[in-house]
């Protein structure tokens, strides 16, 4: 992650992973970062590490959810359980897979009612693991 706030930023910006923007004046900065922060507020900057990691959790639980279902009912399918007399009609199984994309677009759509929180202030001003010492050139603090 790259953060930066001029014109000079801007090929590390292209060249991060991902690469924020902070009050971006012109129309390059803009172009060149996946991530514009409008105003100078750095704790957004906090609340986007956040919704990154919410992100990634919410991939791993989908993840996880799609090859439990899939290995479970997939066999059923397939009719590997046919000779104990034990199969699931056509109609059933695509229900059933219809169902599976639906639980994920929801668990996907829980992402949505994240919001940015104020008291992201009084966290880092609080939490003694973030030494503000160690802050990086635009200002975000670095845990030790």
């Amino acid at each position: 992650m790259m953060i930066g706030d001029g014109l000079n930023d801007i090929p590390c910006l292209q060249e991060a992973a991902i690469g924020v923007s902070i009050n971006a004046k012109s129309e390059l900065n803009i172009n060149a970062a996946d991530v514009v922060v409008l105003d100078d507020n750095l704790y957004k900057i906090l609340a986007l590490i956040r919704m990154l990691k919410k992100g990634n959790l919410f991939i791993n639980i989908n993840l996880f959810w799609a090859f439990g279902y899939n290995i479970i009912i997939m066999p059923i399918v397939a009719g590997v359980f046919y000779k104990w007399d034990f199969w699931v009609s056509p109609i059933w199984s695509s229900i059933a897979m219809s169902l599976s994309s639906i639980i994920v677009v929801s668990i996907s759509h829980l992402l949505s009612f994240f919001t940015f929180d104020e008291s992201l202030k009084t966290e880092v001003k609080s939490n003694p693991s973030i030494d503000m010492s160690m802050s990086n050139s635009s200002g975000i603090a670095m845990k030790n």
